[in-house]
Order: structure tokens, then sequence, then C-alpha cells
């Protein structure tokens, strides 16, 4: 009873912290809100052993072509993504973006199949045993993410100098928090 009654009162403490912090207005505003968006397809190959256990419109076929989404708040952008994609190719996708800051979001264009990096196909496991891709999908679907991300940062923000890397160097611009 003492654990759980010191357990009540420290959960109180924290969610009371939560409940009274404020964001730091300095560093979080929405003085220049760009919004923007855009949609990008990527083609991958259907492994042979999957051909016939696709959704129909893709049965006997060698390839897929599924959609990914773009969607940019400032300098934050959810990437839509096709299926469940493993959390190594979601990191990858956060890596390279020139956002600041970068989410992806499973199953938003549609439900296909789980999406993993190559090497789960060789070291086994669910993920690779089940997915519907050839090993070069989860590329295609990584190269599609990337160049999207950079294309509508491009065109949202068509004052920086493309000449040199973007980024760290513009980080005196605001940064959007949603509140």
């Amino acid at each position: 009873p003492a654990a759980r009654d010191m357990g009540i009162r420290l959960a109180k403490a924290a969610l009371g912290g939560v409940v009274d912090s404020s964001r730091n207005k300095k560093r979080f505003r929405l003085e220049d809100p760009r919004l923007g968006g855009l949609i990008r397809t990527f083609t991958a190959p259907i492994r042979k052993k999957y051909s016939k256990k696709v959704p129909e419109e893709y049965q006997g076929k060698a390839n897929v072509t599924l959609e990914s989404q773009f969607l940019s708040i400032g300098e934050m952008c959810l990437v839509g993504l096709p299926g469940e994609v493993c959390a190594e190719l979601g990191q990858e996708i956060k890596w390279h973006s020139i956002f600041r800051k970068a989410m992806a979001v499973y199953y938003s264009t549609s439900d296909f199949s789980y999406m993993a990096p190559g090497n789960f196909l060789v070291s086994g496991g669910y993920e690779g045993a089940t997915q519907q891709f050839g090993f070069s999908g989860s590329f295609e679907l990584l190269k599609c993410a990337v160049e999207g991300m950079n294309h509508l940062h491009q065109s949202l923000f068509p004052e920086l100098d493309r000449d040199e890397e973007a980024y760290p160097d513009y980080l005196n611009q605001s940064f959007v928090n949603i509140p």
C-alpha cells in the first residue's frame, strides 16, 4: 500500500508538471506557417512466392506502384507510407530528412505489406518472411521519401541558397510547434 500511495503521488506530481508547463515562445513560434503537400509514387518488385497472395489488382504483375504522401507544416513533415514500414526504414527516412522534424506515418496510403530493409529478407524473421516486396522495394520507398521531402522543402523555402548544404545553416529560422 505504501508503494502504491507513493506511485500515485509521483504520478500526480508528474502530470501536474506537464499540465502547468508552457512552450518556449522564443523557440517555437508560428510566424511564417508554410504549408505544403505532395504525392509521389514508387515502383517495387513483387516477390514471386507472393504473386498470387497480393491484392487482386496486383496479381500476375511483377511490380507494384504505390504512393507516398507528404504534408508539411513549416519545418515539420509528415510522410505517409504504404503498409507497415519497419522501424529501421522509418528512422532512415528521418535521418535523411531536410526538414527539422519528419514523422513516418504507416498505413496511410495503402495496406499492402510489410516493408523491411533488404537484410531482413536474408536474416529471416516475421517481417522478412512475410514481406511481399523484393529486396529493392524498401530502397525504392526510401528514395521516394527522401526525394519527395527534398522537393517539397525546396518548393516551400525557395529563398534558401541551394548551392550549399541547406542544413544546419538555416537553423536560425523559426521552428513550428502546433499546440
